[in-house]
């Protein structure tokens, strides 16, 4: 068997079938993935592989079977083709020579040059038969779906076009009906406006003569008016432009009206400003004695009804008022003080009475219009005079006032003594008594709605008798004033039948009064039938009150909501022995929902009421219930109580979730609370709950509904029979008006944004408002009360109504406040309790009565340049023309039109100037320039000239002129400057420009303009037309004005600003065009999506999550059965948690299952059993470590059951570091999870199931889960494609489902992000701080870009910005055209020396959140590390030279930025003409000594050519040669003058060689768009220069650099050091892509961190 085998092997070795096979090894150790190509070419060589390949070239090297080369090249043939084609006539058609192919026995032999071409021939036949065939299918293909869309659209046109017309049907059969139903109402309201109107008539047409002599009289007054302001616009504005009309000689024909006035009839036609006056006064002096009249009756009749009206919270609309008198009327005698003597009259003189008695010392009594004004005189008072001139003549008193301001200084307090002292009275005013604090009166104090007469019943005592308060304002009379405070507490004195001893309407002020009706004779009749209507119902509700039993109480409606929304608090007694006993115990028993909504005896609960998912919440629930009750004891000091209410409503605000946990902490412990005192305390925190914030929906109809149930009357015991004591009573009463307070209150407003003050917290204890003092800019103030719902808009609307101020005439005029010496104004729908309250947290307790205030003025100046026709408007315009002129110096008024100014403005203040010379004791009226004069006058003089230049032009120019005459002049020469209705802001301007930085920003109706601080001189201006948009730097000061493209301004896109007062700047801006204003609004509300389209979005997320499961990356959820598990898990389960999981269980079964997935897997859960993917052992570990992580950053603990355990957690770190911990988490998490696919799918995953569903959505915890998917988002999207569809899925459903609630909002901009994220490279670093807190407030994140020139440029950006999108930007910013090209953003770091060196180029595709993670991660800072944009290729024959005027400019300002750091060696000359060209493009023409031109010096060359160096006179040559060159003649001068050395437009770089001794160590290495050059630094001459084509390898390294060259010549090869290796190699890269096309990348640059020092 061994022999036959062993013949058969060796039959098989003599007979093989040669087969050579070489074996080449890649490398000597035979590793995979490394070839030495010296190893393998050797091998090859000693094989004689290369023989082998050139006898094969040299022979037939192509040799196919001859029927194999007949069918392949058959094709080549024309038609028809023969089967068996001839060979030769195949070769002929390529013309192959009969030498390069052979035909043998069975193959055919060829060469390369013969197989070439017909392998291409071939090829290209094959080719257009393919394109032919794909040609007719896709045409036919297209042609049926052509067909097919066709029919489909004429399907969709055909029903929307019927759906369009049955809907434009329906519209117009509903819009026919409503005008019908309109016409036929309108047609009964009209009958019935008849029948009244008949009673009427008789009495009408008794007053109809006199009122039409009294209107025509007012409308001749009218008539007077504006033929004045004609006249006077047709001397002022006689010119083509205001700006040309000269106003130094506007009021000299002032100087000529005495004359004209003692002219004989007949020598002037036309009257005389003086005539005008006086007719004007005689016709005031005619309607004042008829006015007194008409409202004397209108008096008589209101004070005949008994009715009290209300004002309503949110202010009353105007209609709802009391109209004002006629604005043209004089309305002294009106406001005249009575006195408080029968027979005494008294005369005021500047303050003083004639006959010595102190102002204060007289009793004023109450406005007939329940107005109340004090006046503080703008002039000072007069100094103290010695006895021998006290018979001197005195100052005369002012003219009669034709307009509705007051005649005497406010009223005096009562004579009565009070102990506590007015500081200590935290601005209140107690008691309603005036006082000074600091000596100034008080902006606001609180009201006490208790009318005279009814005595205090509740514990306090009572206070002294003085006058009874009505919203602030003393009377002394007992009158019920239209605007009446809350109704008086019932009282054991007062019979519940006795109709004129009970209020009518059982409310507080909150209820609106209904309007009066002056003059008419039917009022007192409808109130009559009112009463009567208000007793029949108050008998029927008292009725059934007597007889039966009291109602029910609504516990069984709280009960209701317990049982739904309440935790379960154990049953135990505080401070007992059995609470001892049974602390221990495992089974505890529970307290029913009854008892939880009841009064608890103790301090502590061991849990929230309402279930709560976050654990701060339940910590802070438990705190507030503790403090809570301490306060409730009166365990506290005064000033701790007040910390404790605004701790507690502050909480509120704060955290939404807490809101309704308050309230029904404060309802428990109201509901049968066994001490009266108590309750009040507690009723004190829920009225001021209800005006802060409102019940959520839940809880708003049982809140409602026990409310409704305590703010029942309550009956006294007199008429009950009943031996309850007087102070039940009372207790109870004050109950009922809290709780109708409370119950007017659930209105729906918005939240308030500041805890209550102190001031409001006393005004609450008396359940009543604040009387807010608003000032005007004459000094004149108005007090008015404000309820703690009222905006600012409404506070403006009813302070308007008491000045009288025309409806057509409100437009524009704001609230302003004045605190720590600057002004801001108050949006309209700010409430201005939070306004007092944001003053309290400045200044301390009462720190805001006296040190801030309130103004009203006018802000909007739209109606042009026109003399309003109202006289209320035209004193407020003038007092708010002094105070521009005279304290802010806001026109450029010279001291002639000063002057005149002055004289006009004495006019009005003092009256009639004394005769001449002044006696000393009107003199010193004249001796306060600053009173008349702007300081930028005022200053040029002593004082004591200034009085007697006042006095002259006090006669001269304001003698014989009425106060409106006086105003309405003054006020028509303030309108002809062009600043007139601007507001002016100091900003500061970014950049360079001839004009210095400090400028003001002004703000108009027509557009912004810059305006220079010293002489009020219009810069710029930009109409709001040529403002593309505003940005306001979210980081600093920062105020950018884009502009179009036909505003660019010195070819400029932007304008960039620093302002203090930026936010008040951009929405005034948005203000006069509301297109603006859509840049600084936040995210619009969006209309909510249609059914449709939330079922279509809930089935792709179906479809999605079927997707997923289908592609086996879901880890199938554990099966629990019911054996199994009750098996399991019932002996570790007490019942109330075996209940909790049945109910579980039974709601997942019910939902949709698909294959073992139940609907509960996709929901947000507190635990976690498993990974959520299919992970190994280790990866499953991280996976619970991700959950875990993730529970933690929203606050909670994955291995908690409950939280009932975390009240006793007091240990709270603060809001700073617990955010930080919370970033850290954030980061190491996202970390960890982009280093592994698996992990990052198993995040997606687990951050899916934990946003869906939340139980509590509107918690922290569920915005921290959205927050931290948002950052999740911005850093990579899921690496599978099912969770990456999911994703889209869950957040597009999310977004239309709950498009209003936060879950919408972070969906919408979770998808936003994760569209724009999907076309950049996923991101391989954790997000930085400042994107991780940007994702968790929805906004994108902003970075300044700094530019040569000084300016900086705010970008707002999103995580998926590359560097080339901030390049995009920045270049439609600032104006750059298409032609500019070769600018980048450099990232470069502070402190480098020598400059240049620490900066760095971003590549295009590298994103900006890396660069910030990375700046983040070296500790380095925004004023560590910037971004500069700047030009890097510099292409083209002339790159210096350009048409665009902003590539201009940021060329020139790069090549000085070179020159100042040295890295552009010039010489003296040169540097003499560069100073002189940037002194002419910064400072203008030569006009100084030169002292402009060392500073430009100084700042454009290095510190070797700079002073003294620089020879000074020979730059203030040049400077002076260029007078008449524009700013960018000489830029372009500049250009031209560095562009005479080849290298300016290289890029510099600092290297170091040594591989030779003939050149110094340090070098300069150039780069530009030729090639490299080496020279020394400082130096012009290079030592060699190669071209890019002769580069054979550029290699850097992290130090080093390698150039290897083809030249010849010496240094082929350099071999350089420097830091910036890979730069440079990127660099030239682009230079040769730029000009020859793409090349092989060069080595990747690692990404290096940010080093602030080096």
């Amino acid at each position: 068997m061994e022999q036959t085998s062993h013949s058969s092997s060796l039959g098989e070795r003599n007979d093989p079938t040669s087969m050579y096979v070489r074996c080449i090894k890649p490398n000597e150790n035979k590793v995979a993935g490394k070839y030495n190509d010296q190893l393998v070419l050797e091998q090859l060589r000693y094989l004689g592989m290369n023989e082998i390949v050139r006898i094969r070239r040299d022979g037939f090297p192509v040799h196919l079977p001859a029927p194999m080369f007949q069918t392949r090249y058959r094709c080549l043939l024309p038609h028809p083709r023969p089967t068996n084609p001839d060979i030769a006539y195949i070769m002929g058609l390529v013309n192959a020579p009969t030498s390069d192919w052979q035909i043998g026995h069975t193959k055919i032999f060829m060469r390369s040059s013969v197989h070439g071409p017909l392998e291409a021939k071939r090829t290209a036949l094959l080719q257009s038969s393919a394109l032919l065939l794909q040609k007719w299918y896709k045409g036919s293909t297209k042609r049926r779906q052509y067909l097919q869309w066709r029919r489909a659209a004429i399907v969709l046109q055909a029903a929307w076009r019927g759906w369009f017309d049955r809907a434009a049907f329906l519209r117009l059969r509903r819009a026919a009906l409503t005008l019908q139903r309109h016409l036929r109402g309108a047609f009964a309201r009209e009958v019935a406006a008849a029948l009244r109107e008949m009673k009427r008539v008789n009495q009408e047409i008794k007053l109809r003569e006199e009122r039409n002599s009294l209107a025509e009289k007012a409308e001749q007054e009218r008539a007077e008016l504006e033929n004045m302001a004609d006249q006077l616009r047709g001397i002022s504005c006689s010119g083509a432009r205001a700006e040309s009309v000269n106003l130094d000689n506007l009021f000299d024909f002032l100087a000529d009206v005495p004359a004209q006035r003692g002219a004989p009839d007949g020598q002037s036609h036309q009257p005389t400003i003086a005539e005008i006056g006086d007719s004007m006064e005689r016709l005031a002096d005619d309607l004042h004695h008829e006015l007194e009249n008409v409202l004397a009756e209108e008096i008589d009749e209101l004070s005949k009804a008994d009715t009290e009206f209300q004002r309503k919270p949110d202010g009353a609309p105007s209609d709802a008022i009391p109209p004002p008198p006629p604005s043209t009327l004089a309305l002294q005698s009106i406001l005249q003080p009575a006195t408080p003597v029968g027979s005494m009259t008294l005369s005021m003189t500047n303050g003083v009475t004639s006959n010595g008695v102190s102002p204060s010392d007289v009793m004023t009594s109450s406005l007939t219009n329940g107005d109340l004004m004090s006046s503080s005189l703008v002039m000072p008072p007069p100094p103290i005079m010695d006895p021998t001139v006290e018979d001197s003549p005195i100052f005369p008193p002012p003219p009669p006032c034709s307009l509705p301001e007051p005649a005497g200084p406010p009223p005096p307090p009562p004579p009565i003594k009070d102990a506590t002292p007015p500081d200590l009275t935290n601005g209140i005013i107690p008691n309603g008594k005036v006082a000074v604090i600091k000596d100034k009166e008080p902006i606001y104090e609180s009201v006490i709605p208790r009318p005279n007469g009814e005595p205090l019943l509740t514990s306090p005592p009572p206070p002294p008798p003085y006058p009874p308060e009505t919203n602030g304002f003393l009377s002394n009379n007992e009158e019920v004033e239209p605007e009446a405070p809350l109704p008086p507490l019932p009282s054991n004195v007062t019979s519940p039948v006795n109709p004129d001893a009970i209020s009518p309407i059982g409310m507080d002020s909150c209820i609106s009064p209904p309007p009066t009706m002056n003059g008419d004779p039917n009022n007192s009749e409808r109130s009559a039938r009112r009463k009567e209507r208000v007793e029949r119902r108050l008998h029927q509700l008292e009725t059934p009150a007597q007889n039966t039993d009291a109602p029910a109480d609504s516990t069984t409606d709280l009960t209701e909501f317990a049982k739904l929304y309440f935790n379960d608090h154990p049953r135990s007694p505080e401070g007992t022995i059995m609470a001892t006993l049974t602390r221990k115990s495992k089974s505890m028993e529970l307290l029913t929902k009854e008892e939880m909504i009841t009064y608890h005896k103790g301090n502590n609960i061991p849990t929230s009421h309402i279930h709560l998912h976050d654990p701060d919440s339940v910590t802070a629930a438990v705190n507030i219930f503790r403090d809570l009750c301490r306060y409730m004891r009166g365990e506290l000091t005064a000033e701790k109580e007040t910390q404790v209410i605004q701790s507690i409503i502050g909480k509120g605000l704060e955290r939404e979730e807490l809101r309704d946990e308050i309230l029904v902490q404060c309802v428990r412990q109201i509901t049968e609370c066994p001490v009266e005192d108590w309750a009040e305390r507690v009723w004190l925190i829920l009225c001021l709950c209800a005006v802060a914030w409102q019940p959520s929906r839940g809880l708003a109809r049982y809140y409602c509904t026990w409310l409704r149930a305590r703010a029942r009357p309550v009956t006294s015991p007199a008429s009950t029979g009943s031996v309850t004591s007087v102070a039940s009573v009372t207790s109870s009463a004050r109950a009922a008006h809290c709780a109708q307070w409370c119950l007017d209150n659930c209105r729906g407003a918005t939240p308030r944004q500041l805890p209550p003050s102190t001031v409001e917290i006393a005004a609450m204890r008396r359940l009543g408002t604040i009387v807010c003092r608003f000032f005007f800019l004459d000094g004149r103030t108005k007090a008015i009360d404000v309820h703690p719902a009222d905006t600012a808009a409404a506070a403006a609307a009813r302070l308007a109504d008491k000045l009288g101020l025309a409806p057509q005439a409100r437009a524009g005029w704001a609230v302003y406040q004045q605190r720590a010496g600057t002004e801001e104004h108050v949006r309209a729908t700010q409430y201005l309790y939070d306004v007092i309250a944001a003053w309290e947290m400045q200044q301390g307790p009462g720190g805001g009565s006296a040190d801030n205030r309130f103004v009203f003025k006018r802000r909007l100046f739209r109606g042009g340049r026109e003399l309003p026709h109202d006289p209320v408007e035209v004193a407020l315009l003038y007092a708010q023309a002094v105070h521009s002129v005279v304290k802010m110096d806001e026109f450029p008024v010279s001291e002639k039109v000063a002057l005149q100014l002055a004289g006009l403005q004495a006019q009005v203040s003092l009256g009639e100037p004394p005769p001449s010379p002044p006696p000393p004791h009107t003199r010193a009226y004249y001796s306060h320039p600053d009173q008349f004069l702007p300081p930028r006058v005022a200053k040029q003089r002593a004082a004591h000239q200034w009085a007697t230049i006042l006095a002259q032009a006090h006669r001269q120019y304001g003698a014989g002129r009425a106060e409106l005459t006086a105003k309405a002049l003054y006020l028509s020469c303030v309108m002809q400057y062009p600043l007139y209705g601007v507001t002016l802001f100091p900003v500061t301007y970014k950049g360079y420009w001839a004009h210095g930085p400090n400028v003001l920003l002004g703000v108009g109706a027509e557009g912004v303009v810059l305006v220079r601080p010293a002489d009020k001189v219009v810069l710029a201006e930009y109409p709001y037309s040529n403002i593309a948009a505003i940005l306001m730097d979210p980081v600093d000061n920062g105020l950018t004005l884009s502009l179009t493209h036909h505003g660019q301004h010195d070819g400029l896109r932007c304008i960039v600003l620093e302002c203090s007062q930026k936010a008040e700047a951009a929405w005034l801006m948005a203000a006069y065009s509301p297109a603006l204003g859509g840049s600084l609004t936040e995210e619009a509300p969006r209309r909510a999506a249609p059914a449709a389209e939330r079922t279509r979005l809930a089935n792709a997320l179906r479809a999605a999550r079927r997707a997923l499961i289908d592609s086996a990356l879901l880890r199938r959820p554990q099966d629990l059965s019911a054996g199994g598990f009750l098996r399991n898990t019932l002996r570790r389960l007490s019942k109330h948690r075996l209940e909790r999981v049945r109910l579980d269980i039974t709601a997942e079964t019910q939902g949709e299952c698909y294959k073992g997935f139940p609907s509960g897997y996709w929901c947000w859960a507190r635990s976690l059993p498993h990974s959520l993917t299919k992970l190994n052992e280790a990866e499953e570990v991280a996976a619970m470590q991700i959950f875990k992580d993730i529970m933690s950053h929203a606050g909670l603990s994955s291995n908690e059951g409950s939280t009932t355990n975390l009240a006793n957690n007091n240990s709270v770190s603060s809001h700073e570091s617990d955010s930080d911990d919370r970033v850290a988490l954030a980061q190491a998490l996202l970390q960890r999870c982009l280093q592994k696919d698996t992990l990052l799918c198993e995040l997606y995953a687990q951050l899916i199931k934990q946003t869906t569903e939340h139980p509590d959505p509107s918690s922290r915890v569920s915005a921290r889960h959205w927050a931290l998917l948002c950052a999740a988002v911005g850093a990579a999207l899921p690496p599978a494609k099912p969770l990456r569809r999911l994703l889209l899925a869950h957040l597009r459903y999310r977004a239309a489902a709950l498009q209003s609630a936060e879950e919408g909002k972070f969906a919408r901009r979770a998808e936003q992000v994760a569209l724009s994220i999907a076309q950049v490279p996923r991101r391989l670093a954790a997000p930085s701080k400042e994107e991780l807190l940007c994702a968790a407030a929805r906004r994108p994140m902003h970075v300044r870009v700094l530019l040569l020139d000084g300016k900086q440029h705010g970008l707002v950006f999103g995580p998926a910005a590359t560097a080339d999108h901030l390049v995009a930007m920045l270049r439609d910013k600032i104006g750059l055209n298409d032609a500019a090209t070769g600018y980048a953003l450099y990232e470069v770091c502070a402190n480098s020396s020598p400059a240049g060196a620490g900066e760095r180029a971003l590549g295009g595709s590298e994103r900006v959140g890396d660069v910030l993670a990375r700046w983040e991660k070296a500790g380095a800072t925004a004023a560590a590390c910037r971004l500069v944009f700047k030009k890097r290729l510099f292409l083209g024959e002339r790159p210096l030279h350009t048409a665009c005027v902003a590539e201009m400019e940021l060329l020139y300002y790069q090549v000085l930025h070179a020159v100042r750091h040295d890295r552009l060696p010039i010489e003296t000359d040169e540097a003499v003409m560069l100073a002189a060209l940037h002194a002419q493009v910064v400072k203008g023409d030569c006009l100084g000594g030169g002292e402009e031109c060392s500073a430009a010096a100084g700042a454009v060359l290095p510190a070797r050519l700079a002073n003294p160096a620089l020879p000074a006179p020979a730059v203030r040559l040049h400077h002076l040669a260029l007078r008449g060159t524009e700013p960018h003649a000489a830029m372009q001068r500049a250009l031209t003058l560095a562009s005479s050395w080849p290298l300016t437009r290289a890029t510099i770089f600092d290297v170091m060689q040594s591989f030779t001794s003939n050149w110094p160590r340090a070098l300069w290495l150039a780069v530009d768009a030729r090639g490299l050059t080496l020279l020394r630094r400082g130096a012009r001459a290079a030592l060699v220069s190669h071209d890019h084509d002769q580069l054979l390898a550029v290699s850097p390294a992290p130090r080093a650099l390698l150039l290897v060259t083809r030249a010849d010549r010496k240094h082929a090869k350099l071999v350089l050091s420097t830091d910036q290796a890979y730069q440079i190699a990127t660099l030239i890269k682009d230079y040769i892509e730029a000009v020859r096309g793409p090349v092989f990348p060069a080595v990747p640059q690692p990404a290096r961190p940010a080093h602030p020092a080096s």
